[in-house]
């Protein structure tokens, strides 16, 4: 995966807490929804030492201007681009069609997720709260 030409690699992402969200397509009116919300919320990931990964199987240019017309600071956008969603399959949330279920996992510092939400539809996504409460849980 890459942002902004740089690569996003496991050992790149060693040692810390992400939150990889996954989402169906940029520019739409749920994705600008959830990274709207999570953007207003951030402090609340922060406070818990999470870093927020927006991914999609769009093209690097897609990502960049969507995160740009989001106005989004404190979420870093990453393409799944080449090989075509190659890391949403590794993680069981790529759909025949060409795009992303939408469902947030949190990758521990040791590599493991810690915990996951798959939405039931591209339509919903998981709320500030309930992600937290996942974070929460899996720190406990």
């Amino acid at each position: 995966m890459s942002f902004d030409g740089e690569s996003v690699t496991s050992e790149s992402l060693a040692g810390k807490r992400s939150l990889f969200c996954f989402y169906p397509f940029a520019f739409s009116g749920v994705c600008t929804d959830q990274f709207s919300v999570y953007q207003g919320d951030i402090e609340q990931f922060k406070q818990r030492g999470v870093d927020l990964y927006a991914i999609s199987v769009d093209a690097l240019p897609s990502a960049n201007a969507f995160k740009e017309s989001l106005g989004v600071t404190d979420i870093t956008f990453l393409a799944d681009f080449e090989p075509k969603g190659q890391v949403a399959q590794a993680f069981g949330t790529y759909r025949e069609g060409g795009f992303n279920d939408r469902s947030v996992f949190l990758i521990e510092p040791d590599g493991t997720i810690g915990w996951s939400k798959k939405m039931p539809t591209p339509g919903e996504f998981p709320g500030t709260d309930e992600v937290i409460a996942g974070i929460d849980a899996a720190s406990a």
